[in-house]
């Protein structure tokens, strides 16, 4: 059975660390729009980079209404966030970041509602023009969780960090 440790708990995220399996959980929940999903993948960010982990496994079964995907506005400014936006942010901008970071794997769970899962399709398929090195991250789309549980636990890293668990987990 996993051990996974609390890093972020919020009424619109919680963001775990598997210490078993060297990744990170990052479940949405509920209503999400462009600023908290925009805040999230920061959060996420953050916990990358404190972690060194290189597996992701995003969870969006518990997502009642996200931002809405647009074929417009690929540039994300903090101060005027608009909803059509997000998808491309999280597509450009910060999957660059995610690469950056050494992120190597992201198992995308589904959201349930078909309105939700166009958003997460957009960023996929954003990401996909995105020039990045060699370091770009794999990304697999699941319905369930534990085909993408399963699917993350085969990936093998690409390159090692230290092994050692930041002191703030413990």
């Amino acid at each position: 059975m996993p051990q996974f440790y609390s890093l972020h708990e919020s009424p619109g995220i919680t963001i775990s660390h598997d210490k078993q399996n060297c990744w990170l959980y990052m479940q949405w929940l509920g209503n999400q729009n462009a600023e908290s999903i925009r805040e999230g993948c920061l959060l996420l960010l953050h916990y990358l980079h404190e972690t060194k982990c290189v597996k992701l496994l995003n969870d969006d079964t518990h997502v009642t209404i996200a931002a809405q995907p647009s074929g417009t506005a690929l540039n994300w400014q903090a101060e005027e966030v608009p909803l059509e936006g997000s998808a491309a942010w999280v597509g450009s901008s910060f999957y660059t970041m995610l690469a950056d970071a050494g992120l190597q794997y992201i198992a995308w769970v589904n959201a349930p509602s078909v309105l939700n899962r166009r958003t997460a399709d957009l960023a996929l398929a954003v990401s996909e023009t995105v020039q990045l090195s060699d370091n770009r991250p794999l990304v697999a789309t699941f319905d369930d969780l534990a085909s993408a549980y399963e699917w993350l636990q085969k990936r093998e890293v690409k390159r090692t960090f230290s092994s050692e668990v930041p002191s703030f987990i413990h």
